[in-house]
């Protein structure tokens, strides 16, 4: 009897049909009602998830959370994509000091504290305080993407609707960076929104290197730290991470970029709008599957190689309109070359964000909610453990906000009171003053006591007042509370580590990651992951015009 290379159709019933359609319902109805609640939407999400999968009711068969958890996981890719597609290049690049030392900061601290916590108080061995404190060092990046960005677009739609009485007229078009669209920016484009993303990256990076020696023990037993298999398994994740960030971003801004500016973008000018941004689309995949495959047969996280997609887009896009009027006053011949106007930006927006908002960023949280065992965390031991670790790996993340702001701020008064390089050229002489008529020395008579008052007043300048130090050490504050709020959420990557630990007991002899030990690290990532989003969107309701102000130092 031959077998059929087919999948014969079979018409649903209605129960599959109406258990789908009301968790597709649910899920951004549960988002809408959070986000307006607590502007934490991912919250019901999450809820939505673990109501209608395996920890609660069960609606979902297994194949159907498969199906789920391999989309939500494209959601994730596309989260992360657009993050890399709207970030500023050059911010990222000055800025990596800062986030390198802000992602070792909150590796190093959650590892330490449940070291004191589980092993030393609460009894655990050493080697599962390890598993459980590299679990929760990780930091969810999609979830810290969304979380920040719904954030500050609710505090941004909350000035716009209560309003400053301010008007702009109609002829004026600031650009980002003026006074007066200081908070138009996007989240992504400040100082803060920048380390806290590449942070989150690095953390990820990190977590990675972590779950691929947990995997490598949970599948052979043991490796001995001197063989070169184990060696291999720990550097592999960090040499192809760091030759992806290096390699790509060197390659597009020296070859792709120019190639593509060259040769295809006057090409896809010259087409109606409809066909250039399906090709444009086209190049937008291409470019964001290649990458990510590249990364994963490279041995990097997939998560990297769709940020550096997004930044090779990111780069490739034209030149904004103002500055090329701002730089070519005269206007372009007749026989110029058509100039594409659309940018990656703008197809992303058109084409893939409306599924990724609706469909497939939801089914990520919601597989992330239906991972968690919410059957056994109620135990009154694993309950009050559970909430004692969760608070302290909160403060293992949020501690990095005020380290690294602190670290910022002594860097700025380093650089300011550093005195200034000798200036070995002489000062020009005096040019010869022209021969003054009566109307000009009547004027010159009257405007110079104004202008020797002017100058006098320049070496005894106050200092800056107090209302304006009181209003910096504000703003610093709120920077560093979002900062710390923002790495909280550990998600996908926590719980992960986590289970495979957990699951390398039953599998080997190397207990990684006892039942008890396993159960409390899940409280914490539970708690983490929806009170920090939550707790972030709270304080960014009300500090995140005045930290995105154009006069803020990490706007």
């Amino acid at each position: 009897m031959s077998t059929a290379r087919f999948s014969p159709y079979h018409e649903p019933g209605l129960n599959q049909l109406a258990i789908l359609a009301s968790f597709l319902f649910l899920l951004n109805a549960a988002r809408i009602a959070l986000d307006w609640l607590l502007y934490a939407g991912m919250v019901g999400e999450m809820a939505t998830g673990a109501i209608y999968g395996t920890p609660l009711l069960a609606l979902l068969t297994d194949d159907w959370q498969a199906t789920f958890r391999v989309l939500g996981d494209v959601g994730l890719l596309l989260i992360v994509f657009e993050g890399g597609l709207t970030i500023h290049p050059t911010l990222l690049l000055s800025n990596l000091p800062l986030s390198l030392a802000a992602a070792l900061t909150g590796i190093v601290t959650p590892i330490a504290l449940s070291i004191l916590l589980l092993h030393l108080a609460f009894g655990y061995p050493l080697l599962q305080a390890f598993a459980a404190g590299a679990a929760l060092s990780s930091t969810s990046l999609g979830t810290a993407f969304v979380a920040f960005r719904n954030a500050t677009e609710t505090a941004r739609a909350r000035r716009a609707s209560t309003g400053s009485g301010r008007t702009t007229p109609a002829s004026a078009n600031p650009k980002p960076d003026s006074p007066t669209d200081g908070d138009a920016r996007q989240p992504i484009q400040t100082r803060l929104g920048t380390v806290l993303v590449s942070a989150s990256l690095i953390d990820d990076v990190v977590a990675l290197v972590m779950l691929s020696i947990i995997t490598s023990l949970s599948g052979a037993g043991t490796l001995n730290v001197r063989d070169t298999a184990f060696s291999w398994v720990v550097a592999r994740p960090l040499v192809a991470s760091v030759a992806l960030a290096v390699f790509v971003p060197v390659l597009g801004h020296s070859v792709l970029v120019p190639a593509f500016h060259m040769f295809v973008a006057p090409r896809l000018a010259s087409w109606t709008p409809t066909n250039r941004i399906y090709a444009m689309v086209m190049i937008l995949v291409c470019v964001l599957a290649g990458l990510v495959a590249g990364a994963n047969l490279a041995g990097a996280s997939n998560l990297l190689g769709a940020f550096l997609a997004g930044i090779l887009l990111c780069s490739a896009t034209p030149v904004d309109d103002d500055e090329v009027a701002e730089s070519e006053p005269h206007p372009p011949r007749a026989d110029a070359e058509p100039v594409l106007d659309d940018t990656f930006q703008d197809v992303f927006a058109l084409a893939l964000a409306p599924l990724k908002n609706a469909v497939m960023a939801p089914l990520f949280f919601a597989s992330m909610g239906s991972a968690i065992p919410m059957g056994d965390l109620w135990k009154p031991t694993i309950l009050w453990r559970g909430l004692v670790y969760a608070v302290l790996m909160a403060l293992g993340k949020a501690i990095v906000g005020p380290v690294i702001v602190l670290l910022d701020a002594l860097l700025c008064r380093t650089r300011t009171s550093a005195p200034p390089s000798p200036s070995p050229s002489p000062s020009p002489p005096p040019l010869p003053a022209p021969t003054p008529d009566i109307s000009t020395s009547t004027a010159r008579s009257t405007d110079t006591p104004t202008t020797l008052s002017t100058v006098e007043s320049q070496p005894t300048a106050a200092p800056p007042s107090t209302t304006d130090y009181d209003t910096l050490v504000d703003v610093r504050v709120s920077a560093a509370t979002l900062l710390g709020l923002g790495l909280i959420a550990r998600g996908e990557i926590g719980i992960v580590i986590a289970q495979l630990a957990y699951a390398a007991g039953t599998t080997s002899n190397a207990v990684l990651l006892g039942e008890e030990p396993f159960l409390v690290a899940m409280w914490a990532i539970v708690l983490c992951t929806v009170v920090g989003p939550a707790a972030m969107a709270v304080v960014a309701r009300r500090t995140w015009t005045k930290v995105s102000a154009p006069t803020s130092p990490w706007a």
